[in-house]
């Protein structure tokens, strides 16, 4: 499993980059169109049985503040294999305080810990100031607390085949019934019994997004507080609940 912070500097010369560094494929950029990385962004995509995933989550609010006093933010980038139950677990964890608006905050209050800004500053000095693969991942499971209240292991019914397409629910993220079936696709794809991507965007516009590729398991959109899971075996995209249609004002006479 290897681990990757985002993040920046207070300076100005200190703009967004990862630690300990960059990883060798920026592959959420593919979702740049229809997603802006600087809110909150959650990208889940693993090959099935092949055995290898990738996760990343962006938009975690960090309390410290750059020269401009524009807030700084985390985005987290996790990739490993599917039999690897210690970075499973990690990414379920992650996943599991995201979808929380209040514990996506505390995750940031927890990075700041570690990454507080003399010590942020001091990572561009040299490349021997930066932290190493060990301290990342280690930082990263402490802010998500993975010896605490989430499983480190998934349990044999939480690594159930995903009962795709039926048994979909959709409704308000804020819903339990709707984070529960979210965190059930994660951890399909995280454990192989699943093949595919589970993202949250927030920037889609439906009229022109792409004819879903086959490997899209599921599309979950977080505009405001609904979701829209996309099925794979069809065209059109069916948000819920659905749009209201707009009444035209008739005008009145003068």
């Amino acid at each position: 499993m290897r681990v990757t912070v985002m993040t920046r500097g207070r300076a100005r010369a200190n703009d967004y980059t990862f630690f300990p560094e960059p990883p060798a494929d920026s592959w959420w950029r593919a979702y740049g169109s229809h997603t802006s990385f600087e809110h909150p962004t959650l990208l889940v995509e693993s090959d099935g049985q092949a055995g290898t995933w990738r996760l990343y989550a962006g938009g975690i609010p960090s309390r410290r503040r750059d020269s401009q006093a524009t807030r700084i933010r985390y985005s987290c980038v996790l990739d490993g294999g599917t039999g690897e139950a210690e970075g499973v677990g990690l990414a379920r964890a992650l996943v599991t305080a995201w979808l929380v608006e209040d514990e996506r905050a505390r995750l940031g209050r927890r990075l700041d810990q570690w990454a507080g800004e003399d010590i942020v500053d001091a990572w561009y000095l040299t490349d021997t100031t930066r932290p190493g693969p060990d301290e990342v991942a280690h930082a990263v499971a402490a802010a998500v607390d993975v010896t605490g209240p989430h499983e480190a292991t998934p349990t044999a019914e939480a690594t159930a085949p995903w009962p795709w397409p039926g048994d979909v629910v959709v409704g308000s993220l804020a819903a339990d019934e709707a984070k529960e079936s979210l965190r059930t696709l994660v951890t399909a794809l995280l454990t192989g019994t699943a093949a595919g991507a589970a993202v949250l965007l927030n920037l889609l516009d439906f009229g022109r997004w792409p004819d879903p590729s086959p490997d899209l398991v599921a599309l979950v959109s977080r505009s405001g507080p609904d979701v829209l899971i996309l099925d794979p075996h069809s065209a059109t995209p069916s948000p819920w609940p659905p749009p209201r249609r707009r009444r035209r004002r008739r005008r009145c006479p003068r």
